[in-house]
């Protein structure tokens, strides 16, 4: 009787030390974009949730319920703002309302403005097509991680990126070294949609908005004759 009192005792224990495990910190992470730069970030130091599914669109995608939960108990929420997760914001500032540590990064990397249209100077959310911005970027997750998320190991979470931010750097320079070889008189980047205002500001490109807006309203199939007017110039 006496045995068997011990080894119950003893897988009581057991199961406490168990059920006392401490769980993992959460980031949750809005786009695909930024979840790929926090997981570099984090390592194995935190969970990361990315809500945005592949081939998503920013502008367009939503949560579920139980998304929307797990943004306003998450331990850090990486978001790119202005504008960007239309449909996903209000539940991000449903998350600071309660509280929670949050991270807008497009407007911590000295975001640029539209310039053409209606939306003639407001912020443009596209930052991560400038790898410049996007090294910075990463720097200022690691920081908000290592501020922000309690359990992870701050000096693993810093160098993780460092170590990250190095080799966008030398992504960087290689990407100046290749635009570097096309003439500047040739620099005409041809798109419909304000997404790549970033990089031709990085590398000295002038753009050819063929819809003359914002976002895409169609397809360049639908406008042929603008493009090749463009092209041939």
């Amino acid at each position: 009787m006496g045995v068997l009192v011990l080894v119950c005792a003893l897988l009581a224990g057991l199961a406490g030390c168990v059920g006392s495990k401490k769980e993992r910190p959460t980031v949750v992470v809005t786009t695909n974009i930024l979840g790929d730069l926090t997981r570099q970030v984090v390592g194995g130091e935190a969970e990361v949730k990315v809500l945005m599914k592949p081939n998503a669109d920013p502008h367009s995608f939503g949560v579920s319920a139980t998304e929307a939960a797990q943004i306003e108990s998450a331990d850090l929420v990486v978001y790119n703002g202005l504008g960007l997760e239309e449909n996903v914001l209000r539940h991000v500032e449903a998350a600071k309302e309660a509280d929670v540590p949050t991270l807008g990064v497009a407007s911590a990397v000295h975001p640029l403005t539209y310039r053409t249209d209606d939306t003639e100077g407001q912020p443009d959310p596209h930052f991560w097509t400038d790898p410049s911005r996007v090294r910075k970027a990463v720097r200022i997750i690691g920081d908000a991680v290592a501020g922000h998320v309690a359990g992870v190991d701050k000096s693993a979470v810093k160098a993780q990126a460092a170590a990250y931010g190095k080799k966008i750097g030398q992504l960087d320079a290689w990407m100046k070294q290749r635009f570097d070889t096309i003439p500047k008189s040739r620099r005409k980047l041809v798109t419909n949609h304000h997404v790549f205002g970033y990089l031709a500001r990085r590398f000295d490109y002038a753009i050819d908005l063929t819809s003359g807006k914002k976002k895409a309203t169609g397809t360049f199939k639908e406008k042929p004759n603008e493009i090749t007017g463009v092209a041939t110039e």
